[in-house]
């Protein structure tokens, strides 16, 4: 008797000669014989194709040749339906509320996720609201009431500075001339 050895669990069915099944085998075995069934259709068309380019020949088709075409006949159905299947659960066709795509859109406008992986998403106004006749009313009295303001403001600003401008030359004035009358200097020569 051997100490310290351990033993993986199935080992004694290994020993007794029982045969253990690889864990996805069966799954190995199914996609090679549909890949063989894949082959086997692109061979019928080319060999079709033949058939058909020399019509004279006689054709000996088996009993087992005929179960082999029902078979290969019955694989291209559900091909074409697992690909209708497909098509209609595809993630990206779903708008009706169901599949991984409206989840996300509805996480991205709901603010819960974004689309650049962490930023804070902003709250941002619809592009273009329906408002009735009050509302338009008001807000167009609101509109011209700014408007107003801003004019008042610019004509007090206007107003400021035409004051600061009389203030800064207030100490010193320019005085013209009068004007000289050429007679009248002869006169005070006289």
């Amino acid at each position: 008797k051997r100490v310290g050895l351990t033993l993986r669990a199935g080992s004694e069915e290994v020993r007794a000669g029982q045969k253990r099944q690889a864990k996805y085998i069966e799954k190995v075995m199914v996609a090679t014989d549909r890949r063989k069934v894949e082959q086997q259709v692109i061979e019928d068309r080319l060999l079709k194709k033949e058939k058909d380019a020399r019509k004279d020949c006689e054709v000996f088709v088996t009993q087992a040749f005929k179960e082999e075409l029902k078979k290969r006949q019955k694989f291209v159905e559900e091909l074409e339906a697992q690909e209708a299947r497909d098509a209609v659960k595809a993630a990206e066709n779903q708008s009706d509320g169901r599949g991984f795509a409206d989840m996300y859109r509805n996480l991205l406008n709901g603010g819960l996720a974004s689309s650049r992986g962490g930023e804070k998403v902003l709250e941002k106004a619809p592009a273009r609201e329906e408002l009735s006749k009050e509302e338009v009313e008001v807000l167009k009295k609101e509109h011209e009431a700014e408007l107003a303001a801003k004019a008042k403001e610019e004509a007090l600003k206007e107003e400021e500075a035409k004051a600061e401008e009389a203030a800064a030359s207030f100490g010193v004035q320019d005085v013209a001339l009068p004007p000289q009358d050429p007679n009248a200097a002869k006169a005070k020569a006289a």
